[in-house]
């Protein structure tokens, strides 16, 4: 009874309104799939953007540590800024060295390609190359005082990223790298007197006679107006190694009264009384340290300077002086 009625009203519908029915039906479904269509074309196009975005990151970045271990980074030295003629010499574009200072007096100097590769096989650096970050190279003026960030008097090298080169387990090498750049620095010197030759091979990694390979040396002697070399040779005996050490060990530095003051009275005296010497005697003894990490440490021996003397420092005892001449001989 009552689903014949039902059917009766159902049938007695004016067929206008179930046409406008069935099309608010169609348009409400046509803006559901359209609204799902834009949402995911939204999605899509984030993808691809994000995807282009890392692209370009991972290309246009300096390479860094982390980079490092999935692609090796080639060595590739930074050329000098080249001096301004129309500059003073004091000038800030006359210090063109390509040199990092670090913790306010450490000078490390750019290695050539050469001696760069002394420390990699390929001549490329990877992750396991990085040791601790230093910070960020800031650009410092011609006689500004550095401090502890790492510093430059190369403007190509401002914002650079320096890191100690962990495969000489010292602090001897940094990478210095950044601007389309990447190279090693070696520890040259410290940039003001009163450092000892003990504190060089503390930063190079050399505590005791054990961290030395071998020691070369070169003796010279005047020549006429020139020098020639009268004797070549290599230390390699224990005991040869471990008695240079003791000695060079427990030297101490002079310090000049300023940076305009000449060397002291006491060793101008002694350079003339060797200026009386027999040429024979006037021997210089260039002399290298070969570390067992690949890295050296040199100095300049005088036997016959006062009672000997090793440059910078104060003169040696006579023993010491002894010990020496016979082992450079």
């Amino acid at each position: 009874m009552k689903s014949k009625r039902l059917l009766t009203i159902i049938e007695d519908i004016d067929d206008k309104y179930i046409e406008e029915a069935d099309t608010v039906t169609k348009r409400r479904t046509a803006n559901r799939v359209l609204k799902y269509a834009s949402l995911a074309a939204c999605l899509c196009l984030v993808s691809v953007v994000g995807a282009l975005l890392l692209k370009n990151v991972s290309t246009e970045k300096a390479p860094s540590a982390s980079d490092a271990g999935t692609e090796n980074i080639a060595l590739c030295p930074f050329e000098a800024t080249a001096p301004d003629p129309d500059e003073d010499w004091f000038a800030e574009d006359e210090l063109h060295h390509v040199e990092v200072i670090l913790q306010g007096n450490r000078i490390y100097t750019q290695l050539s390609e050469s001696e760069c590769a002394k420390f990699t096989a390929d001549g490329t650096l990877n992750s396991a190359d990085y040791g601790e970050k230093l910070g960020t190279v800031k650009e410092i003026g011609a006689w500004d005082k550095a401090d502890s960030t790492p510093c430059a008097q190369e403007p190509r090298l401002a914002g650079c990223e320096v890191y100690y080169y962990k495969p000489v387990n010292c602090e001897g090498l940094i990478i210095v790298q950044g601007n389309g750049a990447c190279c090693l620095f070696g520890f040259n010197n410290f940039a003001e007197e009163g450092n000892s030759i003990a504190d060089v091979l503390k930063v190079k990694g050399a505590l005791n006679a054990e961290d030395i390979e071998s020691i070369s040396f070169e003796i010279q002697v005047p020549n006429g107006t020139l020098i020639q070399t009268q004797k070549e040779g290599t230390v390699i005996a224990p005991e040869k190694i471990s008695t240079v050490m003791d000695v060079i060990t427990k030297l101490t530095p002079y310090v000049r009264e300023s940076n305009l003051s000449g060397d002291p009275d006491w060793l101008c005296e002694a350079r003339e009384e060797y200026k009386k010497l027999d040429k024979e005697q006037q021997t210089v003894i260039f002399v290298k340290l070969m570390l067992k990490n690949g890295l050296w440490v040199d100095f300049e021996y005088q036997p016959n300077l006062g009672s000997g003397f090793i440059y910078g420092n104060r003169f040696l005892s006579e023993e010491d002086n002894a010990a020496l001449s016979t082992i450079f001989n």
